[in-house]
């Protein structure tokens, strides 16, 4: 008998860590920053310590749906920092499929990252979760030759 309930406890203890897992994955609390390819360090967790040394930072904020600023213009070959706030109360991200880069934030948080060099070309970006792009929240990169 005590065999059977502690069999049970158990299963039912990692079902809740993979629930666990499962959600974190799908933008919940706790959910860390990230990064692709185009910013430094490789794919990992996004921080402060992933920025470009003097490199200009452009500001942008979530918010519950939609970025400000929407439209950002940089120069080609040049680094450039990014730092998302999210303003909002749901948990949102900014990624740029094409350049394999996303940074995500809580509400109330803020992540950055440095993207080392651009080519010239205008790149979308979007906050991935279910739902947020199509209400609004994308915007546009613009990089000038």
């Amino acid at each position: 008998m005590t065999r059977g309930v502690l069999g049970r406890v158990g299963a039912i203890t990692l079902l809740a860590l993979a629930f666990s897992s499962l959600s974190s994955c799908a933008g919940g609390v706790g959910h860390a920053p990230m990064m692709g390819r185009g910013m430094m360090g490789g794919e990992g967790t996004a921080s402060s310590s992933d920025t470009i040394a003097e490199a200009p930072t452009v500001e942008i904020a979530a918010v519950d749906f939609g970025f400000v600023p929407s439209r950002i213009e940089v120069n080609a070959g040049e680094p450039l920092n990014l730092r998302l706030t999210n303003r909002g109360k749901l948990f949102h991200d900014l990624t740029f499929e094409d350049l394999d880069v996303r940074l995500t934030a809580d509400p109330g948080n803020t992540s950055s990252g440095g993207i080392a060099d651009l080519a010239v070309g205008e790149y979308r970006f979007e906050c991935s979760v279910s739902g947020h792009a199509a209400a609004g929240m994308v915007g546009l990169l613009v990089v000038n030759g």
